[in-house]
């Protein structure tokens, strides 16, 4: 999985890190969730977990708007007092980790218990540039599951007699996986957690069987694509030079370029698509311009891979974009 996290994360202040608890201690918790009734639930169940686990201590959660929690956050830090030991977190604040504020949590979580996207995004520079992990997100981990497993058979027959019921599921695919893209593509780090929600709504689903001709070089692509199944390849003059997966995108460089598509992208199998149509791209550049130089630079380092591909020379970047 290639995800990298903007959403709720928390962070354990430096205070808590050097704390004993040989003795009862009430934890400060704050939280974003001020309005959102159904999501406090969340949160007073992990209280009751962990005072009921040890027994003594007690959690405290304070609740505030998100742009009022953040600028007690700065206050409470700059003077040294009254911040909580327990804080939600965005990366939109990074001088919290290159102030030595946050305690690193490298070695004082349960990793295994974490998605590995989790640790590796939170895993940055902080105080003197010493590399450290400052949060963990929320939804990358799990101290205890409970899996309900449904078979194939049975959720065939369900989907059959309830419609809602397969529609609901693809739904969740569907959102979970562009998240997940979104998360972890450098194409969309400028948006922040609620903006990757909306724009979650506007994909629209397309099927297609193998040797589909989903863009062709030299025509102008109608849309940008994410693989939710499936793979493509791409072929530039005939040649492939590369193979798109599950999570990988593609026809952003033609809607930016607003020029024809530099390659071919076709499916080698059947394959689950979703697509951003132009008109939904285009309203999203013009929110957010600074896209237009994010993929500048990418584009000049996808060149000169492509490059070194036909020259016999496959260059690699651990970023790049395929860009088409």
């Amino acid at each position: 999985m290639r995800t990298s996290v903007r959403s709720l994360v928390l962070a354990v202040s430096l205070w808590l890190a050097g704390t004993v608890a040989a003795h009862a201690v009430e934890l400060q918790w704050w939280s974003h969730w001020a309005i959102e009734d159904n999501k406090k639930a969340v949160l007073f169940e992990a209280k009751r977990r962990f005072e009921q686990k040890n027994p003594g201590h007690t959690v405290t959660i304070t609740f505030y708007e998100k742009k009022n929690m953040f600028t007690a956050l700065r206050a409470a830090f700059t003077a040294g007092s009254g911040f909580p030991d327990v804080l939600y977190y965005d990366i939109d604040a990074p001088e919290f980790m290159q102030a030595g504020w946050l305690a690193d949590l490298s070695t004082g979580v349960r990793w295994e218990n974490v998605e590995p996207f989790g640790k590796a995004f939170w895993t940055r520079p902080g105080p003197g540039g010493k590399t450290g992990t400052w949060a963990i997100p929320v939804e990358a981990a799990s101290d205890e599951t409970e899996v309900l497993e449904i078979s194939a058979a049975l959720l065939s027959e369900l989907s059959k007699g309830h419609p809602p019921v397969a529609a609901a599921l693809r739904k969740f695919c569907r959102q979970r996986l562009l998240l997940n893209v979104m998360n972890g593509s450098a194409l969309f780090r400028p948006f922040d957690g609620n903006d990757r929600r909306t724009l979650i709504e506007r994909f629209r689903a397309r099927e297609v069987s193998g040797s589909t001709t989903i863009i062709r070089e030299g025509e102008h692509s109608d849309g940008l694509y994410v693989i939710l199944s499936g793979e493509t390849q791409v072929s530039k003059e005939g040649r492939v030079i590369a193979l798109l997966r599950e999570g990988d995108i593609f026809g952003e460089m033609s809607l930016l370029d607003k020029a024809p598509a530099t390659a071919t992208v076709s499916s080698t199998r059947r394959t689950s698509l979703l697509r951003l149509p132009r008109q939904d791209f285009d309203e999203l550049i013009m929110s957010h311009p600074q896209i237009l130089v994010l993929v500048s630079e990418l584009t000049d380092d996808r060149r000169r891979q492509t490059e070194a591909i036909f020259s016999g020379n496959p260059a690699t970047a651990e970023d790049a974009l395929i860009l088409v």
